[in-house]
């Protein structure tokens, strides 16, 4: 693959080329495209939303109040929230008042377990309007992508290339820090001991000539 490209244009190439998206993910969830270069599959399931990324920010009821300001009751100007913080309110639950009291106070973590399997059971006992349960659970826990934005083939197969190149460097650096060790060594050496020729040899064996 790097024929034809010298230590120092690797070296820099490495070093100049910035990739965001990792190629252990790649590797870790496209292993199968990766396995048969398949670029396109691999991208496919880059951009599949198919991670589960929780959001532990606590939220209050001021946060509600200023995210969720849509009206869905023209007649009294209810809002999302005023739908919301009602059925928390009404909720004969204690495990719901105590979310309430927090909720009011410090706020609640929306990714917790216990919260997102009890929102769809208050959306359904406060009928509340399509699509609002699905906006408040995935305020805690959204389904993201393993690239985290849209990525084509060619980024792909780019990220792998410059991983390669990484793999590569470290042989490389590995290397010349052994030329190193062995140049400063024959530099301790008396050459008067030595032929041209045998000077000349044990040069070229260390680098590799």
């Amino acid at each position: 693959m790097w024929q034809g490209i010298s230590v120092l244009q690797l070296l820099v190439f490495t070093e100049a080329w910035g990739n965001e998206m990792n190629a252990q993910d790649i590797r870790t969830h496209a292993a199968d495209a990766l396995a048969v270069s398949d670029w396109e599959a691999v991208a496919k399931v880059m951009n599949t939303p198919s991670i589960k990324q929780a959001d532990n920010t606590l939220r209050s009821t001021s946060w509600l109040m200023q995210q969720l300001t849509a009206v869905v009751d023209p007649a009294t100007g209810a809002t999302e929230a005023d739908i919301i913080l009602g059925t928390l309110q009404k909720a004969t639950i204690p495990r719901v008042r105590a979310a309430y009291d927090r909720m009011s106070s410090v706020g609640i973590d929306l990714s917790d377990d216990q919260v997102q399997v009890m929102l769809p059971v208050l959306s359904a006992a406060g009928n509340w309007p399509a699509g609002l349960v699905e906006k408040i659970m995935e305020t805690g826990i959204q389904i993201v992508s393993p690239a985290g934005e849209v990525v084509t083939a060619e980024q792909c197969q780019k990220v792998m290339i410059f991983d390669a190149g990484r793999e590569a460097e470290q042989v490389i650096r590995s290397r010349l820090s052994t030329v190193t060790a062995q140049m400063d060594n024959l530099q301790n050496v008396d050459s008067e001991t030595m032929t041209v020729v045998e000077y000349q040899a044990a040069v070229d064996a260390i680098v590799g000539a």
